[in-house]
């Protein structure tokens, strides 16, 4: 126990399964942008919260974000370069979301709210900085305050999907982890009355 913490101090997980997990969320990543084809209906960001919060090495959770978005993308197809950078820097703000989360893992309440809050804020975060890139760096829109709106309007059913994907997804991956967690913990306390 820590002194200073009424609550135990969480060993951290080795480099192999953290890797693992890494890995895991690669793939989904690709996945999901393979295979579903509703627009901006996509669990990235929601798997990158939920890396944010799984992983104890940040780095590996970013670094699994840009790869799986490498990787789709290479499939896919590449847009303007910087397009895509902003795309990608927009999905660090769920990661540093789901680290926000790990605070609030132990209160049920705080963390669905915490789940649903991120969701919607990075759903925003991520419509007005592609917004702002695609009106800037593409031709798609004149670079005018008129252009401006006219993409703003435009991205509108965008970000719409991205709102739901987000938090469907979301509730879908924290839920998910919820009710293994809770599944483990009946099945570790009959274990427990069944050797007494």
């Amino acid at each position: 126990m820590n002194k200073f913490n009424t609550k135990p101090v969480q060993p951290k997980r080795s480099l192999a399964i953290e890797c693992a997990i890494a890995a895991g969320i690669v793939m989904l990543i690709v996945a999901s942008r393979l295979t579903i084809d509703l627009p901006n209906f996509k669990p990235v960001m929601a798997i990158a919260m939920f890396a944010g919060f799984l992983l104890h090495r940040q780095m590996l959770g970013i670094g699994a974000m840009v790869l799986g978005m490498l990787m789709a993308d290479s499939l896919i197809g590449f847009y303007e370069w910087q397009v895509a950078l902003v795309v990608y820097a927009a999905l660090l703000l769920p990661i540093f979301g789901g680290l926000m989360l790990r605070r609030w893992k132990d209160e049920s309440l705080k963390c669905a709210t915490g789940v649903l809050g991120f969701a919607g804020l990075a759903a925003v975060n991520f419509y007005v900085l592609t917004t702002l890139a695609v009106w800037y760096f593409t031709n798609w829109y004149p670079t005018t305050w008129e252009g401006l709106g006219a993409a703003f309007i435009m991205g509108l059913p965008f970000l719409k999907w991205t709102l739901l994907g987000n938090t469907v997804y979301s509730a879908l991956l924290f839920g998910g982890l919820a009710l293994a967690a809770q599944i483990k913990s009946l099945v570790d306390a009959k274990q427990t009355t069944t050797a007494n």
